[in-house]
């Protein structure tokens, strides 16, 4: 297990994306187990039976969600940074042949953590990079960089 599922933190946020005031702290480790409980598994089901993109859209808001990228304090804005884990996730949306484009990013040597996304339909892949953590004011650069080289690599666009 790579030490940074342990040492690479940030907050959780209960109660759907309106909320802004973090609730707890999490490693990715805590994260992952998180995401493989039963905790949200029935939340889960209801967005992934929903047919319309309203009633989708109105789930997917109720779920709590982390910021890989880091903590905050006390809400959740860049300028509040407190720490950046060094950790960008990159976003994927309505992938095509997904089994597929799953093992091609589990192999990608940059990939540190990959799931599925709640909708089921896209893929959330979690890339270390520690220097991020003394220089976070990069984030947006490397998450620019990471972008181009998906596009380049898979033929994938991110999320903005």
């Amino acid at each position: 297990m790579s030490e940074r599922l342990t040492t690479a933190v940030f907050n959780l946020f209960k109660g759907g994306i309106k909320t802004k005031t973090p609730t707890q702290v999490l490693s990715l480790a805590d994260t992952i187990a998180l995401i493989q409980s039963d905790t949200y598994a029935m939340i889960t089901r209801t967005l992934r039976e929903f047919q319309s993109d309203k009633s989708r859209k109105e789930v997917k808001a109720q779920f709590d969600y982390v910021t890989f990228s880091g903590t905050f304090e006390p809400t959740r804005l860049v300028a509040n940074l407190k720490q950046h884990s060094g950790l960008i996730v990159l976003d994927f949306d309505h992938v095509q042949n997904l089994f597929e484009t799953r093992l091609q990013l589990q192999a990608d040597p940059h990939t540190l953590v990959l799931f599925t996304s709640p909708s089921g339909t896209g893929l959330k892949l979690v890339i270390d990079v520690p220097e991020l953590i003394s220089a976070p004011d990069r984030h947006k650069t490397v998450f620019a960089d990471l972008a181009v080289y998906v596009r380049q690599q898979y033929g994938m666009d991110v999320d903005a």
